[in-house]
């Protein structure tokens, strides 16, 4: 069974401190108890448990896959590094007490700028892993993986003869040119240096001859044509409101057959275009990737209807106006007009159009001559090293005198470093090819956390095992590594589109990107989220790291100082006020007497909370899951106040309804600050631990 969308999130943290500033955070003594002592007891405590051990397949259960990307094995965890992980780490915890089969794992790969190919040594990742375990992350180690491993680079070059085999690999033998900004070739020969990016008016780099590169969409280019580079005519044209928008056709012939104008989500007019603020804000989930897919069933997002309607020049009825991915897939960030009788992917859409309207409409515009247009959509990416002595993985290709270029047989992978060995055709001695595989394209070997390590050596595409974690997945990505374009899933998409994979169908993968940590002049030691852990506690960090903001927003040191000491006090408050209420050697209580005014108000509030946190959970929006989580516990102190100033005194029944709600409080905190709402969970003597208690239901229905 699958499930889920893309979703794609841009996330970027800035921290920007001098030398006389510095995050001083809370001071150790002002926490609860003796955190760094509990949490190491209760992560001792999950592990000899095997809590987050990858759970056999069973009927009926929901498999998710959260992968939180490759780390670096060499420095410390930075804080970008440490909020990639927690919220993956949150996820992965709400989707297990959620009832879903979950695995969650992670690999390492060296770091892009060292020098040589051998990579760093085994104790560096055994140290890194002891970084991220102190963050408390639920990791499944025993799925992990090195990118320097054998099984990790014959996976990366069994993908690359797959791909090459099917022509969605090619050998650019001219010098191309290359924007990092835009993560895509530019049209021509990359002959100057000192130009600009057509797109974005960046810097260009300059791709020497002999460098490979992969196609994203094989079916929709010639080789030549790297940009995707898409001709057509444009024309100015008007929404109902007034609204001023230029549509585009790469079909100028058939613009009276149009039955639709297509928006992308990212467009600059669709505030002014949708006016309903809720849609707009549907729009943007889209936009970040959070958007509906029809359950998969079109190889692009669902139409989502604005509203709003277009009027086309010469057209006596405007045209509705929709949104969709597809969009920016096909033409980047641009309107076009819908053409279902031309167009094989506009009949797809049409078949979720709205209904038209009933009412006629007669409003005439001035027509607008249509005048030649471009658009422009990347669709190919560079995977092998400009630099020959770099790190990575070497191209499975061998030079023969007699033969000459000749692939690697799957069976003989990995291919040895050595720059000689025998022609696998006619045995004769032969020379490897001088590229190596870009670093970044360990992140294919991502997908070896869903295949048993007893089973990596020899695996293949049909794995059972593979098959049933990359069919629904969640993935994020740093894109200050450039792993997040070459990730595993943009490999399968194109192994599914040669007809080798049917694995990740359209609409059932979700991948998120997150972007880089700006530190500036950050002081040493500011940026390292293990010294943070030892002084503030694994989840203190947790939480500031969660609610200090949205993932597309930015945030300051002084910003994140401040967060890390109000979450510090939150905790300690929420301490504070359960210990006493909830460690009364009575069980808690399953459910709230609500035949009282105030308890039943108590009871909508903890159903309230539920279905926020939920539904922040399920769309990875921690900062709302953890400031939902502090209005739950202010109302429940404000509903034991009431209490007490209607009553005089709490009733046995108040008493009851204050521990069912904090326990409610501590099932839902528990993704964020697993250790202390563990802690809570014992007190109140609760059965097993929070960290394996059921995702809990409404109380009132």
């Amino acid at each position: 069974m699958s499930y889920g969308r893309r979703i794609i999130y841009h996330t970027k943290i800035l921290i920007n401190t001098g030398p006389d500033k510095t995050s001083s955070a809370v001071d150790e003594a002002e926490l609860p108890f003796a955190v760094a002592e509990t949490e190491t007891r209760w992560q001792a405590a999950w592990r000899e448990e095997d809590t987050f051990a990858t759970p056999p397949a069973e009927e009926g259960r929901l498999d998710v896959r959260v992968s939180p990307g490759a780390v670096s094995q060499s420095g410390p965890v930075t804080l970008d590094q440490a909020r990639r992980y927690v919220l993956a780490d949150a996820h992965a915890r709400f989707r297990r007490m959620s009832g879903d089969a979950v695995l969650f794992s992670l690999g390492f790969e060296p770091d892009v700028s060292g020098e040589g190919s051998e990579g760093p040594p085994p104790e560096n990742a055994a140290k890194k892993r002891a970084q991220l375990d102190s963050l408390g992350l639920s990791v499944d180690w025993s799925r992990s993986y090195e990118s320097v491993e054998a099984a990790s680079e014959r996976w990366s070059q069994q993908l690359f003869l797959a791909l090459a085999d099917g022509g969605a690999v090619y050998r650019a033998g001219k010098p191309m040119r290359w924007c990092e900004s835009c993560r895509t070739l530019l049209p021509g020969e990359g002959e100057k240096g000192g130009e600009s990016c057509v797109l974005c008016e960046g810097p260009v780099q300059q791709m020497p001859a002999g460098q490979w590169y992969l196609k994203l969409d094989p079916e929709a280019m010639a080789e030549g044509d790297l940009l995707g580079r898409v001709e057509g005519v444009e024309f100015e044209t008007k929404a109902l409101n007034g609204t001023p928008l230029v549509l585009f056709t790469p079909l100028p012939k058939k613009t009276e057959e149009a039955r639709f104008v297509a928006v992308s989500p990212s467009h600059p007019a669709i505030e002014s275009l949708v006016q309903d603020p809720g849609l707009v804000e549907r729009i943007t989930a889209l936009r970040s990737g959070d958007g509906d897919r029809n359950g998969g069933k079109l190889g692009f997002s669902s139409v989502m209807d604005t509203g709003a309607w277009i009027h086309v020049p010469d057209r006596e009825e405007p045209l509705p106006l929709v949104v969709s991915l597809a969009v920016d897939a096909r033409f980047g960030v641009t309107a076009v007009l819908g053409i279902p009788s031309a167009d094989p992917h506009d009949e797809q859409l049409s078949k979720y159009l709205p209904s038209p309207p009933s009412l006629r409409w007669d409003l005439r515009i001035k027509p607008s001559k249509p005048r030649p247009a471009v658009r422009f959509r990347a669709h190919s990416l560079p995977i092998s090293s400009p630099d020959r002595a770099s790190a990575g993985t070497p191209v499975p290709l061998v030079c023969c005198g007699d033969c000459g270029v000749v692939p690697v047989p799957v069976d003989a992978l990995p291919l040895p470093k050595d720059s000689e060995f025998a022609c696998p055709e006619c045995g004769k001695p032969a020379q490897r090819e001088k590229a190596v595989l870009d670093p970044r394209v360990a992140a294919w070997a991502e997908m070896l956390v869903a295949i048993p390590p007893a089973d990596r050596v020899g695996a293949a595409l049909d794995h059972p095992e593979l098959r049933r974690w990359m069919l629904a997945s969640q993935s994020l990505h740093d894109s200050e590594s450039r792993a997040a374009p070459l990730c595993s899933l943009v490999a399968l998409e194109a192994l599914r589109n040669l007809g080798l994979s049917d694995m990740v169908p359209n609409g059932d993968a979700r991948s998120l990107v997150l972007g880089k940590l700006d530190t500036g002049a950050v002081p040493a030691g500011a940026n390292d989220a293990d010294a943070l852990v030892g002084r503030v506690g694994a989840d203190t960090l947790r939480f500031a790291l969660l609610h200090a903001a949205a993932p597309s927003k930015r945030f300051g040191a002084e910003e994140l100082d401040a967060v890390l000491r109000s979450s510090g006090e939150f905790l300690k408050r929420l301490w504070s006020f359960a210990d006493v209420r909830l460690d009364s050697g009575q069980a808690g209580e399953a459910s709230i007497d609500t035949s009282d005014r105030l308890r039943r108000r108590l009871a909508k509030w903890c159903d309230i909370a539920l279905r926020k946190v939920t539904e922040n959970n399920s769309k990875l929006e921690g900062h709302r899951a953890a400031r939902n989580i502090e209005a739950l516990l202010a109302r429940i102190e404000d509903f034991e106040r009431r209490a007490r100033e209607e009553r005089g005194e709490l009733t046995a029944e108040d008493t009851a309804a204050v521990r069912f709600a904090l326990c409610r409080l501590v099932v839902l905190l528990a993704p964020i600050a697993p250790h202390l709402c563990e802690e809570l969970w014992q007190r109140a003597g609760n059965p097993g631990w929070v960290v394996r208690a059921q995702w809990p239901e409404p109380l009132l229905g």
